[in-house]
């Protein structure tokens, strides 16, 4: 399990920076693909909170 954590704090770090770029493209432009992209990204991150704080929970 602590190799899996790892993995996602590594992933987590690697999406924010994603992240990070693309926003900064989406204030600069009106690339509505991204802004899409950067949107869906957001609402998966939020699903994903969610189901954990569920998942805790029980």
């Amino acid at each position: 399990p602590k190799l899996q954590t790892k993995q996602k704090n590594g992933a987590n770090k690697a999406s924010q920076k994603a992240l990070q770029v693309l926003i900064r493209k989406i204030k600069e432009g009106k690339d509505y693909e991204t802004k899409i992209i950067y949107l869906e990204e957001k609402l998966n991150k939020t699903k994903e909170q969610l189901e954990q704080l569920n998942s805790h929970r029980l």
